[in-house]
C-alpha cells in the first residue's frame, strides 16, 4: 500500500480509515468523544482531518491492544494534549488492568472448578448414549437432580441458609460482599440497594430477582438463571455473567462497564441506557432487546445476535462486530462489503 508523501492537504476521512485500519464510523466517534481533532473544510468544501490524526488514530489502535479502555485512552489523550509525555500513566493503567485481569482469571477458575464438580456428580449416574424418548428419566430429570442435590445447602457452599439472609436485609443490613453463594435460590428475593460486590453467585437462581440499585461490582454470576430479573440502576462493573440467562431481564440504566456476558441470553431484555463500555458479549444472544440508548463504546459483539434490536446504528461505531448477526439479519463481514 502506497502512503501519501503530500500532507500538506490533510487526510480525507475515506483515506484516513485505510491507512489507520479502522472504520469511518469509529473515526467520526472518535471525534465525537474528543480522541481525535475535528477535521476543516478546505476551499472545494472536502472535509480534511490534519496530518497527525493518522498517528493519534495509530496510538489509539496500540493502546488498546494493551488492555487499555477507551476512557483510559482518553486520559492519556488529554495529557498529551496538556504537553506532557504519559508513560509513567500508561504504565500505572495497564498495571491495574493486569490486576484485573488477574481478578477475573481466578472467578472464572472458581466457576470451572464449580461447574466441574457438578459434572463430575452428575456424570457417574447419566446415561453415556442417547436414549429413546420414552425413557424413565429424561435429561430434564437428570439436571433438575443435579440443580437441587440433598447434600447441597440451599444457599451456596457457606451453608447461609436463604431465610437468614431475607431476615439481614429486613433488619436494615445492606452489605453483603465477598459472600459464597454458588448455587442458591435467590427466586423472587427483593435485594434492591444491596451491595453483593464479588459475591459469588455461579449457577444460581435468580429468577425475577429484585437486584435495583444495587452493586455488583466483580461479582460472579456465572450460568446463573436470572429470567426476568430485575436490575434496573445497578452497578455492574466488571461482573462475570458468562452463559447466564438474562432473557427479558430488566437492566435499565445499569452499569455494565467491562462486564463478561460472553454466551449470555439477554433475549427480549430492557438494556436502554445500560452502559455496556468495553463489555465482552462475545456470542450473545441479543434477539428483540432493547439497546437505546445504550452506550457499546468498545464493546466486542462478536459472533452476538442482534435480529431485531432495537439501537442507534452509531452506537455500534467502536463495537466489535465481526460475524455479528445485525438487527436487520445480516451478519458483519467487511470483506464482503457489509455496514
Amino acid at each position: 500500500m502506497v502512503v501519501r508523501t503530500d500532507m500538506e492537504r490533510g487526510w480525507l476521512i475515506g483515506e484516513l480509515s485505510t491507512q489507520a485500519g479502522v472504520s469511518p464510523q469509529t473515526i467520526r466517534f472518535y471525534e465525537r468523544e474528543g480522541l481525535l481533532a475535528p477535521p476543516q473544510r478546505n476551499k472545494s468544501g472536502y472535509r480534511l482531518y490534519p496530518a497527525e490524526s493518522l498517528t493519534q488514530l495509530l496510538f489509539i489502535q496500540h493502546s488498546k491492544q494493551f488492555g487499555l479502555t477507551l476512557e483510559d485512552i482518553k486520559h492519556l489523550v488529554n495529557l498529551q494534549t496538556q504537553g506532557v509525555n504519559p508513560c509513567g500513566s500508561f504504565r500505572r493503567l495497564v498495571q491495574e488492568r493486569l490486576q484485573t485481569l488477574a481478578q477475573q482469571a481466578k472467578q472464572l477458575q472458581a466457576t470451572h472448578q464449580a461447574i466441574v464438580q457438578r459434572f463430575e456428580r452428575l456424570a457417574t449416574q447419566l446415561p453415556e448414549t442417547d436414549g429413546a424418548k420414552g425413557d424413565d428419566r429424561t435429561l430434564a430429570d437428570w439436571l433438575r437432580e443435579a440443580a437441587h442435590p440433598t447434600d447441597v445447602p440451599a444457599l451456596g457452599g457457606n451453608g447461609v441458609e436463604r431465610e437468614r439472609l431475607i431476615q439481614r436485609y429486613m433488619a436494615g443490613e445492606r452489605d453483603f460482599q465477598g459472600l459464597d453463594l454458588i448455587q442458591a435460590n435467590l427466586s423472587g428475593v427483593n435485594l434492591s440497594g444491596a451491595d453483593l460486590s464479588r459475591v459469588q453467585l455461579m449457577l444460581a437462581n435468580l429468577e425475577e430477582v429484585v437486584l435495583e440499585d444495587s452493586r455488583l461490582i466483580g461479582a460472579n454470576l456465572t450460568g446463573a438463571d436470572a429470567i426476568g430479573g430485575y436490575f434496573r440502576h445497578s452497578q455492574m462493573i466488571g461482573a462475570i455473567l458468562i452463559g447466564a440467562d438474562l432473557s427479558e431481564a430488566d437492566l435499565l440504566g445499569a452499569n455494565l462497564v467491562g462486564a463478561n456476558l460472553g454466551g449470555a441470553n439477554l433475549t427480549g431484555a430492557n438494556l436502554h441506557n445500560a452502559n455496556l463500555s468495553e463489555a465482552v458479549l462475545i456470542g450473545a444472544n441479543l434477539r428483540d432487546s432493547n439497546l437505546e440508548g445504550a452506550s457499546l463504546w468498545g464493546a466486542n459483539l462478536s459472533g452476538a445476535d442482534l435480529t431485531q434490536a432495537r439501537l442507534h446504528p452509531d452506537s455500534l461505531a467502536t463495537a466489535n462486530l465481526w460475524g455479528t448477526t445485525l438487527p436487520d439479519g445480516q451478519v458483519y463481514a467487511p470483506h464482503l462489503g457489509s455496514a
